[in-house]
C-alpha cells in the first residue's frame, strides 16, 4: 500500500531541479513550490501507481526509485512505454487533460518516493515563465513518442534498435546508456528478448555497434 510521508527540503531541492524548474531562478522556483502544496508518496517494488482508466487529478515526480509506464496489449503482453528515474515527472499530460484517464499503466519497479502535485493547485500559479516550461515539458515528451512512433514503424529489427540507441544518446556522448535491461528492451521495442539479442550481438560482429550491459556505442 502507498505510503504518505513527511514533506523536506530536500524534496524541494529535488523539484526545483526537474524539466519544469531547471530555467527559473532558484528563489522563484521555491515560491511556486510552496504554493504548489506538494505531497510525498512511498511505493514498494512492483507496486502499481497508476492502473489505466484511472482519473488522475495530480503529476508525479521521482524523488527516489524507478517506475515503468507500460501498457498490455489484447494478449496480455507488456509493453513499455517510458521509464522515470529521479527528477522525472509523469502523468502530467492525464492531469491536464479534459478527461483526466490514465491511459496507461505505471508500476514501481523498487521502492520508489514520489512527490504529487494536485492540478488544482497548479492552476493557482500565475507565473508565465513557469507556465512556458510546462509547455516546453508537453512538447518535448510529444516528440519523444514520436520518436517512438517511427521506431516501431520500422520492419527491420536492426533499423528498431538503431534509431532506439539514437533516441537515447546525449549530445557529444560517444556512449549511450539506456534506462532498460535486455528484458525492458524488448518490451519498449515490441520484439522477442531472445529475438533481439541475436540482432545485437549480429551488429556487434558486424561492426556495428559494441556494447556491455546497458552502455552502447554505435562504431558506424
Amino acid at each position: 500500500m502507498p505510503r504518505s510521508t513527511n514533506f523536506s527540503n530536500d524534496d524541494i531541492d529535488i523539484i526545483i531541479t526537474t524539466e519544469f524548474f531547471k530555467n527559473l531562478s532558484a528563489n522563484n522556483s521555491r515560491k511556486i513550490v510552496l504554493k504548489l502544496a506538494p505531497k510525498k508518496i512511498i511505493y514498494d517494488k512492483d507496486e502499481i501507481i497508476l492502473r489505466e482508466g484511472e482519473e488522475i487529478n495530480s503529476f508525479f515526480i521521482v524523488a527516489k526509485g524507478k517506475i515503468h509506464i507500460v501498457r498490455y496489449d489484447l494478449y496480455g503482453k507488456k509493453h513499455i512505454i517510458s521509464s522515470g528515474i529521479e527528477g522525472d515527472i509523469f502523468a502530467e499530460s492525464f492531469a491536464f487533460s479534459s478527461s483526466k484517464k490514465s491511459k496507461v499503466d505505471v508500476i514501481a519497479t523498487k521502492e520508489t518516493q514520489l512527490i504529487a502535485i494536485d492540478y488544482e493547485n497548479l492552476k493557482l500559479i500565475k507565473d508565465n515563465e513557469f507556465l512556458f516550461e510546462i509547455i516546453r515539458v508537453l512538447s518535448d515528451k510529444n516528440i519523444f513518442l514520436q520518436q517512438k512512433l517511427q521506431i516501431l514503424s520500422r520492419q527491420k529489427m536492426r533499423d528498431k534498435v538503431l534509431l532506439f540507441l539514437q533516441m537515447f544518446r546525449k549530445k557529444d556522448s560517444v556512449y549511450i546508456e539506456v534506462p532498460f535491461n535486455r528484458e525492458e528492451m524488448s518490451e519498449f521495442l515490441c520484439v522477442d528478448r531472445s529475438s533481439l539479442s541475436r540482432e545485437l550481438n549480429k551488429m556487434k560482429k558486424d561492426g556495428l555497434i559494441d556494447f556491455e550491459k546497458n552502455i552502447f556505442k554505435i562504431v558506424k
